[in-house]
């Protein structure tokens, strides 16, 4: 299994393992939880255990647990990722790159293009 995919793999189990302990500290059984959801206990039963599942289904359980905005939230409260500030005489480069017009492609046009 490649490492992207074990990665997958555990962040599957770990939201499956939330769900279940939200289900069972609201006292839910899996059968009233997808009855509630308008899904079949299999398909639940798939979610706990870390084996997938669709987005909507998760979105869909996770409502019915009241955990929907704050696991919602949790995602938005992230910092943007920004970029590293770039050197000053490399972003001179870069600019002088993108104002001159390339050869060869006359579609491709930049500000300071010439006709």
């Amino acid at each position: 299994m490649k490492p992207r995919d074990e990665s997958l793999s555990r962040v599957e189990q770990e939201i499956g393992g939330f769900v279940r302990s939200k289900r069972k500290a609201a006292g839910l059984s899996q059968e009233a939880l997808a009855e509630r959801c308008g899904i079949v206990r299999r398909t639940l039963f798939s979610l706990e255990a870390g084996e997938g599942g669709n987005l909507r289904t998760l979105l869909s359980v996770l409502a019915e647990l009241g955990e929907l905005e704050s696991a919602t939230r949790s995602f938005s409260l992230r910092p943007p990722t920004r970029p590293a500030p770039e050197a000053p005489e490399a972003a001179t480069a870069k600019e002088e790159e993108e104002e001159t017009p390339k050869a060869g492609n006359p579609w491709v046009m930049t500000d300071h293009a010439v006709l």
